[in-house]
């Protein structure tokens, strides 16, 4: 503690007489899990953190090869208090997530990757977090208050730590010997937490050997080699040296093989494939994979060394496939190709221009459809046609908002030869990990839709009503209607009558009756239409990061308003550190006459370090 004194809130309740209307529920929150992934063939005790969690709630764990019991009780919370804020951050609103307890079997024979868990009580449900499943032996940070002590670790290793309190660095020491590569990834902002991540590298004398500075991707990493035998620290704090119970990270240091980037990233369906990796210490620099018949997309396993394998997201397609560095060379620069196919390249140097060239006949109708960010590739695509003369004729930066891949769809206006070129949006980028997949198809092809989820948990109250959006992603020109289903639904919830949808978004409107079972239920949302004279059906999909499991249902929970109220008067006071303050609360109890607990709440309207009080009892009314 680095406060000086503490204070402490005593909380009195009374009984009003007037009745109030119920509140509203106050739904869970699902803050982290500690630590948040664990190894094959392992039993993980983990601490979840959350508010309004009660006593005890349900825990679920989706995926193969995991397991864990479906509740989950509290426990005594892990509380660092940092160093004080003062005005104005102290005057901020702040959140205390308690801990809960429990564990994770993960079977021997799982798949590496992620998994997806929730929290739920009779007041909702949360919308679904990561736990990573690794192939690396593991270690839990062992956290304490105060100066950071360096713990030493023995590689490979993936560490499950956090930086909490605030200003909070870790240090974990290994010995390498001159000449060894070593890598060091971050995994905190891919997994839901909001740890800004710093990595340095240091020697044994404090020395700077490495540090993150412009990683690409959303974590940081490094990589060095040893400059000598030596023992080296790897330092990790907030890069803006923030620090919370949920920013957590798995942060895995290795003298193996660790993989940056593949290439191509797909290919078509039933062949062999090629695939070029890049990283550090590779045995090899190709693999062939072999992809199935039918699907849009694959997830391979290449093995990198005796004691890594690899998870890779490829895409899938039946039409013809050309890579850049097979395909035909012409004057210029240029690569041939033929249409319709899908057209796989690289920037690999900042500045750079790919050129594809093909032959179009006039009145011809095709989409062109670049796939790079949403393929987990760091090109900000900026996708141009022109004519045989370099005339521009159309093009595309960003498709949608939020969205870097590039789509055109182009009517073809003569007989002729057309360049197709595609860059990244800086002029300063470029490498092995600015991949692209350029899918060209007749207009006709590529009419089709999607429907697309912005969340995957929602709560209805019972007596109430709630509104699940869904977003209709219409391609090739399609305008026809859709028309939406549920599969699912809880007892006692019903779906508001579902006209057929022209446009690109429809608002499905979900009510539970005041006699409707609490209880939290996977629903499946699909969407029908018809496309050249036959039904197409597509089920609506949650957008998840690029190699993570699809989620194609939502978590519709039933939930319980509260039937009662605390009110209170506002007012300022000032009171010695040490000192206990009495506020008085007003209980409206609007029928509810059973047992109350009173503490403070897991949310507050402004910072309060240093401030506790106790639990009271309101007794039942009689």
């Amino acid at each position: 503690m680095r406060v000086s004194g503490s204070l402490f809130v005593l909380i009195t309740a009374a009984t009003a007489v007037a009745v109030a209307r119920p509140a509203s529920a106050e739904p869970p929150v699902a803050s982290y899990i500690f630590p948040a992934g664990g190894q094959l063939g392992t039993t993980v005790a983990i601490r979840v953190g959350g508010l309004y969690l009660n006593d005890a709630c349900d825990f679920s764990l989706v995926g193969a090869g995991v397991s864990a019991p479906p509740r989950i009780a509290s426990t005594n919370t892990v509380w660092f208090e940092g160093p004080p804020l003062y005005p104005p951050l102290s005057q901020q609103p702040d959140v205390y997530p308690k801990d809960f307890a429990g564990f994770v079997r993960i079977d021997s024979t799982a798949i590496e990757g992620v998994r997806y868990w929730r929290v739920s009580t009779s007041q909702g449900t949360t919308p679904l977090k990561k736990f990573v499943v690794g192939d690396l032996p593991e270690i839990v940070e062992d956290e304490i208050d105060g100066d950071p002590i360096p713990k030493p670790i023995h590689l490979p290793v993936t560490i499950n730590g956090r930086i909490f309190p605030r200003e909070d660095v870790d240090i974990w020491t290994f010995r390498a010997r001159a000449g060894e590569r070593i890598s060091c990834q971050v995994a905190a902002s891919r997994i839901g937490s909001p740890l800004d991540a710093r990595l340095e590298v240091h020697r044994a004398d404090g020395r700077l050997v490495a540090e993150n500075v412009n990683v690409p991707g959303p974590d940081a990493g490094l990589r060095f080699t040893a400059p000598a035998d030596d023992e080296y620290q790897v330092r990790i704090c907030d890069a803006a040296f923030r620090g919370s119970q949920d920013s957590v990270y798995r942060l895995t240091v290795t003298k193996g093989a660790a993989l940056d980037a593949v290439y191509p990233l797909g290919g078509r369906h039933n062949s062999s494939l090629e695939l070029h990796l890049t990283g550090a210490n590779l045995p090899t620099d190709v693999v062939r994979v072999h992809l199935p018949a039918g699907g849009t997309s694959t997830v391979v396993r290449p093995q990198l060394d005796e004691l890594t394998h690899t998870e890779v997201a490829l895409e899938t397609d039946d039409l013809p496939e050309f890579v850049e560095e097979t395909a035909k060379s012409l004057p210029g620069g240029a690569h041939g190709g033929t249409l319709p196919a899908v057209f796989n390249g690289r920037i690999l140097h900042p500045g750079e221009a790919d050129v594809w060239q093909v032959t179009a006949h006039k009145g011809d109708g095709y989409l062109l459809d670049l796939r790079a960010g949403r393929l987990g590739s760091l090109l900000d695509s900026v996708l141009t046609i022109l004519d045989s003369k370099g005339h521009k004729l159309a093009t595309c930066d960003d498709m949608s908002t939020g969205q870097t891949d590039s789509q055109l769809s182009w009517k073809v206006p003569d007989d002729g030869i057309y360049s197709i070129r595609i860059e990244d949006r800086l002029a300063s980028r470029g490498g092995p990990q600015y991949a692209y997949r350029l899918k060209i198809d007749r207009a006709n092809r590529a009419v089709d839709f999607q429907l697309k989820l912005p969340v995957n948990a929602l709560n209805v109250e019972r007596g109430s009503e709630a509104s699940l959006p869904v977003a209709i992603e219409r391609q090739g020109g399609f305008k026809g209607p859709v028309t939406i289903s549920i599969d699912g639904l809880p007892a006692g919830v019903t779906a508001g009558h579902l006209e057929p949808v022209s446009g690109t978004n429809v608002d499905i409107r979900l009510r539970a009756s005041r006699q409707a079972k609490v209880v939290t239920a996977a629903i499946v949302v699909r969407g029908t239409a018809i496309i050249d004279g036959k039904p197409i059906e597509r089920r609506a999909v949650f957008a998840t990061d690029p190699g993570d499991p699809s989620i194609e249902q939502v978590a519709v929970a039933v939930a319980v308003p509260t039937p009662f109220k605390f009110k209170a008067l506002y007012d300022q006071a000032y009171t010695p550190r040490g000192s206990v303050y009495v506020k008085h609360y007003l209980l409206s109890r609007n029928g509810y006459q059973g047992p109350l607990d009173v503490r403070p709440a897991d949310r507050r309207v402004r910072y309060a370090q240093g401030v506790n009080g106790p639990i009271l009892h309101v007794p039942a009314q009689t």
